[in-house]
């Protein structure tokens, strides 16, 4: 049910204009002029890009074909059509007479080796690609790191490999190295000499969004070169579909903030995350039809045909942050109370900004449904749950961290329109946060709903609860803190903090971490 990222018309239009731009003299890098040739669908990314390039080359359908058409001396490429549904498969006849004409050949996650065991695919789970060689020179040194989206690949044994796959630790660069560390060769030499092997699929380097750019230049370079290595040097350069708007060096024109605030607000409607009545029922339909899980709720991306809503049916949460082998992403098709919130608040801004009349109605519409039409706001006095958010329709369970969002939002939205339309469910919502936490200052987390209202509110009241978690309690004691401001009630002043000084005394060593210091530092200071 994924939609493709790129539609076969956009890849049709991306080709004819890359090839258009990049187009020049044909040229050979192969030995006396020998063309490479390759195995391979017309639309693959390599081929593609080699032609834009103006690089002679063959295609042919199978690596029979490909083979028996070769000069001899020639470079063959033999590249994963059927990734990741089906390995490559080549008929022990046709590498025995690749070696007979001394070719040299690349074949990419292969079904079997000549004399080498070759297992069956898996997908990664928390392995990146490591170059672990110095064969790509200074601009792609050893043990940095490279995306290859959603990797599957083929699991086999290289003695000196050029890039392996492993868990490490790292952002560029494999920070501790790969010594002690599980790893499985993703490009390599054959030992049996002139067949270079890659256990993935590194030809869709476009479509997927194989990243960082430069790394990928380098790569298939080195790949073209071991394949002809007496010829020239091969110009290669295409346009990835995701890039930053300016280049590294660029120098930014004045309203570029200004400009990308605009575009990520309006990117909500042009991506379809804001329910349209025309669709809304979509949401139920996808997890009655089994294609969504409500516990893991990510689905197809909405039709670019749907009309975008303005708020008062909500907010889809936005993008699954896994990107799929064909460089697709799958949207969470969840009604999320905290994203909607924190939503509110970045189309009020964006409305400030510019006077955006639309983007105004919007964040008034997203937080008019989070407190008055999702049903998630529970209203009922008699019942401990009173006040509080539920995290979305999905779910009954009171997480502080996603009241805060809201009611930040709603503060800063309050603000900047002048409205306060929200004030009474705001000053609600803060107190049933503050009335479920203890007498010392801490709230403990996340709440079941079913235990709230069985235990009741007076229960976590009068638990001398600490939790030593300032992603779990630190905004909320700076809304205590904001509420005290308006009401000069010093219970809000005085548990907040006896609460912030048992904090403090215990960082760095005594801090529970959710997702690193920096962000726990970070919460903070707000408060």
């Amino acid at each position: 049910m994924t939609t493709p990222f790129l539609t076969s018309l956009f890849r049709k239009v991306f080709f004819t204009v890359l090839f258009a731009v990049l187009i020049g003299p044909v040229t050979s890098f192969g030995a006396s002029g020998a063309k490479p040739v390759l195995s391979c669908r017309a639309d693959n990314d390599l081929y593609r890009v080699l032609v834009a390039n103006g690089i002679d080359c063959d295609r042919y359908d199978n690596a029979t074909a490909a083979v028996n058409a070769a000069e001899e001396g020639a470079g063959v490429l033999v590249l994963a059509d059927d990734y990741p549904r089906k390995t490559t498969s080549v008929d022990a006849a046709v590498f025995a007479k690749a070696a007979g004409k001394k070719l040299r050949m690349y074949i990419e996650f292969p079904t079997s080796l000549p004399g080498t065991d070759v297992g069956k695919p898996r997908r990664t789970q928390l392995e990146r690609a490591v170059v672990a060689s110095d064969a790509f020179g200074k601009i792609l040194p050893k043990m940095r790191l490279l995306v290859i989206h959603d990797c599957h690949f083929v699991e086999t044994t290289a003695a000196d490999p050029l890039v392996v796959l492993a868990k490490v630790a790292g952002y560029d660069t494999a920070a501790y190295g790969l010594e002690g560390t599980t790893s499985y060769p993703l490009l390599f030499e054959h030992p049996g000499g002139k067949l270079l092997v890659s256990t993935t699929k590194l030809s869709q380097f476009v479509t997927a969004r194989y990243a960082p750019k430069d790394a990928f230049v380098a790569i298939w370079k080195k790949v073209l070169q071991w394949l002809q290595p007496n010829g020239d040097t091969p110009k290669l350069d295409w346009t990835p579909i995701v890039r930053p708007t300016y280049g590294r060096d660029t120098k930014l024109p004045a309203d570029a903030a200004r400009d990308a605030v605009i575009r990520g607000i309006d990117w909500h409607s042009k991506a379809g995350m804001l329910i349209h009545p025309a669709w809304k029922n979509k949401y139920a339909d996808l997890r009655k039809q089994g294609i969504v899980d409500p516990k893991n709720p990510v689905g197809p991306m909405p039709d670019p045909k749907w009309p975008a809503g303005d708020g008062s049916l909500g907010l889809l949460e936005g993008y699954n942050t896994r990107v799929g082998f064909d460089g697709s992403q799958q949207i969470r098709w969840w009604l999320r109370t905290d994203s909607i919130g924190e939503s509110a608040l970045a189309f009020a801004l964006r409305a400030k900004l510019d006077g955006d009349k639309r983007s105004g109605k919007i964040a008034k519409n997203l937080l008019d449904w989070v407190y008055f039409g999702s049903k998630l706001f529970h209203t009922d006095p008699t019942k401990a749950n009173y006040g509080l958010i539920d995290w979305a329709p999905d779910s009954t369970v009171h997480y502080g961290d996603n009241d805060i969002k809201i009611i930040l939002s709603c503060i800063g939205t309050s603000a900047l329109q002048g409205n306060d339309r929200w004030n009474e469910v705001l000053v609600k919502n803060i107190m049933a946060n503050f009335r479920t936490t203890g007498p010392l200052g801490f709230r403990g987390g996340s709440l079941d709903d079913s235990l709230l209202l069985q235990d009741g509110w007076q229960h976590y009241w009068n638990t001398p609860t600490v939790h030593l978690a300032p992603h779990y309690e630190a905004w909320l004691w700076a809304s205590y803190l904001w509420l005290y401001d308006k009401t000069k009630d010093p219970l809000l002043l005085d548990r907040t903090r006896d609460a912030i000084g048992r904090m403090m005394t215990a960082y760095p060593d005594g801090w529970t971490w959710t997702n690193g210091i920096q962000q726990e530092r970070g919460r903070m200071l707000l408060t």
